[in-house]
């Protein structure tokens, strides 16, 4: 599921802690954050091409990146982001999260992605081993690593699903980042929110990472000039105009038809 939020000013002060010898202004790294809410991302989160995975319709839904991982819950045991059951109320048991019972989580971008490699991509660590230090680390277009970020000591002694130790991990990096690895020394790990930028879905025009019937009436809809919508979006022939032909296509994909949506890039 895809969520967009504005980003928190309090978060904002807190953007830039530095792990190990890395001198502040040359780390590509962010937090760790406190993080109940989307409003707790340090990212402008309501840039053109911003998502935010939350998990919440059970799920993984992001363009162009795959991980290792499984959605769970809801479950006495799950650790999803405070607000995702609609109140910040300390529990994170009644949302979804993204586990991995080997304590490591591995999320993997394909450079071929509409609009490539992301440039911010972040995530939330919401649980893991008793009291185990958490690490993150990122991997540039070439695979090569990043650095190692942390360890750090946030998570408490508990497995029950309580929030006031998530933590927001993230990294910037220009070139693109192809990979980035969340782990914790024991038990299994929890994450959520993976957010990042460039996340485009050709035919997506309500960006909620999912092609539907409603995409293809708006896609109508701006054929005959009552809506406005981007090539990169909404032209799936590539042919520099949204026409019928286009709606059409994005409807056949939207009822599960085999068809192959070939938007513009939105990033050039």
């Amino acid at each position: 599921m895809f969520l967009q939020s504005a980003a928190s000013g309090t978060a904002l002060g807190l953007l830039l802690l530095v792990a190990g010898d890395a001198s502040a202004g040359s780390s590509p790294y962010l937090g760790p954050i406190p993080y109940l809410s989307a409003a707790d991302s340090p990212f402008d989160t309501k840039t053109f091409g911003f998502c935010i995975e939350t998990f919440e319709d059970g799920t993984f839904d992001v363009p162009g990146a795959s991980g290792d991982g499984s959605v769970v819950g809801p479950s006495t045991l799950t650790d999803s982001v405070d607000a995702d059951d609609g109140s910040i109320d300390g529990s994170g048991q009644q949302g979804h999260s993204y586990f991995n019972g080997g304590g490591t989580i591995t999320i993997t971008f394909d450079s071929n992605r509409t609009g490539g490699l992301p440039t911010e991509v972040g995530i939330v660590w919401t649980d893991g081993g008793l009291a185990a230090p958490v690490t993150f680390e990122a991997f540039g277009p070439t695979g090569t690593s990043l650095g190692l970020y942390g360890p750090f000591e946030h998570a408490d002694l508990s497995n029950n699903g309580e929030t006031a130790e998530d933590r927001f991990y993230g990294v910037t990096d220009g070139s693109g980042v192809s990979k980035i690895v969340v782990s914790n020394t024991g038990g299994g790990i929890e994450v959520d929110h993976l957010q990042l930028d460039r996340c485009i879905v050709c035919g997506d025009t309500n960006f909620d990472l999912d092609v539907t019937a409603s995409d293809a009436l708006f896609a109508l809809k701006t054929s005959v000039g009552s809506q406005t919508c981007m090539l990169c979006v909404c032209d799936a022939n590539d042919n520099a105009t949204v026409s019928v032909s286009d709606a059409l296509a994005i409807l056949r994909k939207s009822v599960g038809i085999d068809v192959t949506l070939n938007c513009p890039s939105c990033f050039l």
